[in-house]
């Protein structure tokens, strides 16, 4: 068995909630683990199947903005009491959650930034 985990970062992931259109800043991190199928085993016997599971661990929200329209097209940030904007947060995590797939989250080695070699 395998294991390992990936990264999701979108600085503008769109949501529309109770109507409203939300430009949203997270970061996710996901774990999984994975192993991998065979055609027989070492009797002959057929093998097995490919086998593996998935699951977000983290959703950060670091950021919420709501489209509005009327003189000035314009992204606002929301504004609110605490306890207002914890429950839009957790809201928007929870589709967040729902709408993301493995597929979306990076490896973490891919993110880094390829090291250039320098001339001395």
């Amino acid at each position: 068995m395998q294991t390992y985990c990936r990264n999701y970062y979108n600085p503008d992931y769109r949501i529309e909630y109770k109507g409203t259109e939300y430009s949203v800043m997270v970061s996710a991190y996901g774990e999984g683990w994975y192993t991998p199928g065979t055609m027989y085993r070492s009797n002959g016997d057929p093998g097995d199947p490919p086998d593996g599971d998935w699951e977000i661990k983290e959703i950060d929200i670091l950021q919420i903005r709501y489209w509005v329209e009327g003189d000035v097209n314009d992204w606002i940030f929301v504004q609110g009491s605490p306890e207002e904007i914890k429950e839009l947060e957790k809201a928007l995590s929870n589709i967040i959650e729902e709408e993301l797939e493995e597929d979306d989250f990076k490896d973490p080695e891919s993110i880094l930034p390829e090291h250039e070699e320098e001339d001395w």
